[in-house]
């Protein structure tokens, strides 16, 4: 990699239960990556103030603080948010990152998936057998799951398949 020491900020909100768990890992592996790799700097901006928990004790699912920290990142680390105890009055699970997403114009949960030699198929399909090895693209609208037909062409934009996999979507 160049050596150019591109500084990027990562604003890393493990939000509730296995999320506290999980990035703290995460966040070590970026780092042993930032140090073999070189030739980039991750500052990391770890905020609790966010999530079930936090709106159990202050009653906002999110800080001022903290959102605007996640404005400003050049990336968002974000664990699970949401614990089954706590909900708005209305029921309605805690969700500050669906507020995050549509204020920061995040559409799509990006997922890299590959499958290994000698483990589990988790596709049953002749067709999956080999070297599978694609980008799970998620869009995320009012907290479902959905590709909606007037925002295919940003979640699927650069992929190669993009006519076939656009024609079997919006059907």
């Amino acid at each position: 990699m160049a050596a150019t020491n591109t500084k990027l900020r990562i604003a890393v909100v493990p939000g509730d239960g296995i999320g506290r768990e999980i990035l703290p890992p995460a966040v070590h592996i970026l780092g042993r990556l930032q140090s073999a790799l070189g030739g980039f700097t991750l500052d990391f901006d770890e905020r609790r103030d966010a999530g079930a928990a936090y709106y159990a004790e202050t009653g906002r699912d999110i800080s001022r603080d903290a959102f605007e920290a996640t404005r400003r990142a050049d990336a968002i680390l974000l664990g699970a948010i949401g614990l089954p105890s706590v909900r708005h009055p209305d029921g309605t699970e805690i969700s500050p990152h669906l507020r995050m997403r549509e204020e920061f114009g995040l559409y799509a949960g990006v997922r890299p998936v590959k499958a290994y030699p000698n483990t589990p198929r988790r596709l049953l399909d002749e067709r999956a057998k080999g070297t599978l090895q694609l980008f799970r693209k998620q869009a995320q609208l009012d907290g479902m799951r959905t590709l909606l037909q007037d925002g295919i062409e940003k979640v699927l934009a650069g992929h190669t398949d993009f006519k076939q996999v656009r024609s079997v979507c919006i059907k």
